[in-house]
């Protein structure tokens, strides 16, 4: 199996009020596949992570927000990290 991504946004809220409310806010859209792929390393005892990125971006309105991009994630094991 590939290792499937999620997209999603992060806006400036507009709302924000008080400290304790959000910088940003934002939908990120999780595939069915990438789902099956979390539980699966869930069940196998691994540590479940997702790495995510982001990048500076611009709708069409002109309201800039930070584009994301998330995807499972596995940290190497020693044995992967030794060059031999």
């Amino acid at each position: 199996m590939n290792n499937p991504k999620s997209k999603g946004a992060l806006f400036t809220n507009n709302r924000r009020e008080k400290d304790t409310h959000p910088n940003f806010q934002g939908v990120l859209e999780v595939t069915g596949e990438q789902i099956q792929k979390l539980v699966e390393m869930g069940k196998a005892g691994e540590k479940v992570e997702l790495r995510l990125a982001g990048w500076n971006s611009q709708s069409k309105a002109g309201q800039s927000y930070i584009s994301l991009s998330a995807e499972a994630y596995r940290r190497p094991t020693k044995a992967q990290e030794m060059p031999f």
